[in-house]
């Protein structure tokens, strides 16, 4: 045989692996595609609405009624009136509400006084932060506004003109601009992360699945040139590229202009990030596929470092809060340089010159492991 045949052989032969084994057809494509539409069922809502909370009025007064409403009035909160406060810390302590928000006492007699202010007290369940936070931010909302109200009437009838009793109450205006994720809404922030995420972890898998089969089975070309082992190593890498990029296409483009996900970056940019990205991933599959013996040991490998990687991303914690000698280790993954770029670029519109560090990595990283994974397949060949 030709050497330059061995490209061709590599190919046809992990093809038809691949589609003769139903568990890796599961792995490389099904699970890419389940994983993303399962999380966006989840996420459909965008961010936390409609969150129970319960409003104990002390007071009962009109003054703190209309606190209440305009606590209701809000998006994220569920108004839950009761009784006594006994009952609401109950269900609270079994988190069938999320908060408790007691008007206090003489609430109207302070507003109206003016001597002296009323309180507002806001008891939240912080097991939650995403909730916990919309609470805060919902109540403190309603009773600033109506806060403002009160002091606007009470300039107004010195003053007699609106604008000057609002520049007297305000004299600073607070402009707040949303930017790129204008309405907050967690999918968008987290979906693209995910999918990046389960790109690498589904192609190391199938690929370390398939090499554990082969290597239990002692199905390797003996005796093969370094060349004839790179080219053949090439042909069947090609296999998992090839399809690696069909799925990212569809899994990143189409499902974020199904579901709405942010996508401010150009076919090619996209895909001048996902080439040395699922290059990389693929040879360092290839290179790892070589350490596994046995099919089920990759499986229980990338559970156990999945969680990790989505972590060291900077996804679910600032890479800038985590310790330089972790951030280091998980470099040598391409998604911990890929995450961050591609969020860059689709969620902020950045061009390939800002991220220009993330992308020497992963052309670094493609390189670095396509020699490691051809030595390596060779000496096993040569075993």
């Amino acid at each position: 045989m030709k050497t330059e045949d061995y490209f061709s052989k590599g190919f046809k032969s992990e093809f038809h692996t691949i589609f003769k084994d139903y568990g890796i057809l599961l792995v490389l494509i099904i699970a890419l595609f389940a994983y993303p539409l399962t999380y966006q069922y989840a996420y459909k809502n965008g961010t936390a609405t409609d969150i129970p909370v319960a409003v104990f009025d002390k007071d009962n007064s009109s003054t703190s009624r209309t606190v209440t409403r305009m606590i209701k009035a809000t998006n994220n909160i569920d108004v839950v009136l009761y009784e006594t406060l006994d009952e609401a810390k109950r269900d609270l302590k079994f988190s069938k509400i999320r908060a408790i928000v007691i008007v206090e006492e003489d609430l109207e007699k302070h507003v109206m006084g003016g001597a002296t202010q009323g309180v507002v007290s806001v008891y939240v369940d912080g097991t939650n932060l995403l909730i916990s936070k919309n609470v805060l931010m919902s109540v403190s909302k309603a009773v600033y506004t109506f806060s403002a109200k009160v002091q606007v009437k009470k300039v107004l009838s010195k003053v007699g003109s609106m604008d000057q009793a609002l520049s007297i109450v305000r004299p600073v205006e607070f402009v707040s601009q949303k930017l790129f994720n204008t309405k907050q809404y967690y999918d968008s922030y987290i979906m693209p992360s995910i999918t990046l995420l389960l790109i690498q972890q589904t192609l190391l898998l199938g690929i370390c699945i398939i090499g554990g089969t082969k290597r239990e089975r002692k199905e390797h070309l003996k005796g093969l040139s370094f060349t004839k082992s790179t080219l053949y190593m090439l042909g069947r890498s090609s296999v998992y590229a090839g399809m690696a990029l069909i799925n990212s296409t569809i899994a990143l483009a189409l499902f974020a202009n199904v579901f709405g996900y942010q996508f401010n970056i150009s076919l090619i940019d996209m895909y001048a990030l996902l080439i040395p990205y699922i290059l990389g991933t693929t040879f360092l599959g290839m290179l790892l596929s070589n350490l596994f013996t046995q099919r089920e040991t990759p499986v229980l490998f990338l559970v156990f470092v999945s969680p990790l990687l989505l972590f060291m991303s900077g996804v679910s914690w600032p890479k800038e809060l985590i310790p330089n000698i972790l951030v280091y280790v998980f470099t040598l993954f391409p998604s911990n340089a890929m995450i961050p770029a591609y969020n860059s670029m689709s969620g902020m519109g950045s061009s390939l010159a800002q991220v220009k560090g993330d992308l020497s990595i992963l052309y670094v990283l493609a390189i670095a492991y396509f020699l490691l994974a051809s030595i390596a397949i060779y000496r096993v060949n040569r075993e």
